[in-house]
Parts: structure tokens; C-alpha cells; sequence
């Protein structure tokens, strides 16, 4: 069985400091998930890891593509990552909120 890592990003982030999820619950997910699996490292990643796998994953494509210089930028619900040249950001943003802003009160008004 290969070995299985998990990483929680910026929607998990997000719904904890909005104390929407506990730490707990985390962990009883992590428990169900050792249960069944072997297991590698389990985390609610920061931004700045988030954004480091990110490039490191780029950079995986980028070598096998024969590309030289690899830069990464993501978007996701809570969070946009960017990395390049070993360095790493990560912003909170709320496209989410964002899009059932959109979707309650129009388009135009919730953008």
C-alpha cells in the first residue's frame, strides 16, 4: 500500500480562525484516516507550506518538461498562493464568500 499525506489548506484555515471547525474534528478525520491507511504526514499546512508544495510540485512538471525558471500562482476559495525563486506568499481571500455574495444579490453588485 502506498503511503498517504494529507494536507489541509486554506479553506481549513479559514473555517477555524472562523471557528466554523475545531481542532478535534481535524484530528477524529486524521484517527478515521490512520485507521484505514498507512499514513504519511497529516497537517493543516500554512500558507507558506501550501505555497512551497505548490512550487515544489511545479518544478516537478518543470523538470520534466525541460523548462527552465518555474514560478507558481494558485487560487482556491480561501487562499491564493505565488512562489518562485525560493521565496513564498500566501494571501487570505474569500472567493467563496464572494461567489454566494454573487449569487444571492446579482453579479454585478456581489463582484
Amino acid at each position: 500500500d502506498a503511503t498517504l499525506s494529507i494536507g489541509l489548506t486554506g479553506g481549513v484555515r479559514a473555517a477555524l480562525a472562523r471557528a466554523d471547525l475545531t481542532t478535534r474534528k481535524i484530528d477524529a478525520f486524521f484517527d478515521a484516516v490512520k485507521k484505514r491507511r498507512p499514513t504519511g504526514r497529516l497537517a493543516v499546512l500554512s500558507g507558506a507550506d501550501e505555497a512551497a508544495f505548490e512550487l515544489r510540485a511545479g518544478s516537478y512538471v518543470g523538470v520534466a518538461l525541460g523548462a527552465g525558471t518555474v514560478a507558481t500562482i494558485s487560487a482556491g476559495g480561501a487562499s491564493s498562493q505565488l512562489a518562485a525563486g525560493g521565496r513564498v506568499a500566501s494571501l487570505a481571500t474569500d472567493l467563496l464568500g464572494v461567489e454566494g455574495r454573487a449569487a444571492v444579490i446579482g453579479d454585478a453588485e456581489g463582484l
